[in-house]
């Protein structure tokens, strides 16, 4: 059975992405089975897309509000960021906060549900004015025979 493993990876495993080797070494590390949601965290560490969708995340919205509050300060050769006086925080001190943030994120969990990433999952007809733009703009396209929904 192993050869049988190992002959699929190294001579037969064709690759458009990096799918297939994430979802074996995922299955592998954690005694040959694994909970889809933990393959699907372990393909999202490997979409550098999204690890740069999330870096512009932190810069220019979540480390910006935090350094406006006083917070956090940026190193933008580094490009590191740290708590301010985290130094001055007793390790109780640490944890409270940490179970704070957790409280609020429970909380507001809680009162959003599924609503909190709708914006990032597919679409259910709406088509943005961005793409809508770039169709119509089109050499040829008959903007009669369009089928768009409203905006």
């Amino acid at each position: 059975m192993y050869q049988e493993f190992a002959d699929f990876i190294k001579h037969r495993m064709r690759m458009s992405h990096v799918y297939q080797p994430v979802m074996l070494m995922t299955l592998l590390r954690s005694g040959g089975h694994s909970h889809e949601q933990n393959i699907a965290r372990n393909l999202v560490f490997h979409d550098q897309s999204q690890v740069e969708y999330y870096t512009r995340i932190t810069n220019n919205m979540v480390g910006k509000v935090l350094r406006s509050h006083g917070l956090v300060e940026r190193d933008k050769d580094n490009k590191t960021y740290h708590l301010l006086n985290f130094e001055k925080f007793s390790a109780d001190e640490v944890q409270n906060l940490i179970d704070l943030c957790q409280a609020k994120l429970d909380d507001f969990m809680a009162k959003r549900g599924d609503r909190i990433y709708q914006h990032r999952r597919k679409s259910s007809g709406y088509i943005s004015g961005t793409i809508r733009y770039e169709v119509l703009k089109e050499p040829g396209f008959d903007a009669n025979s369009a089928a768009f929904p409203p905006m």
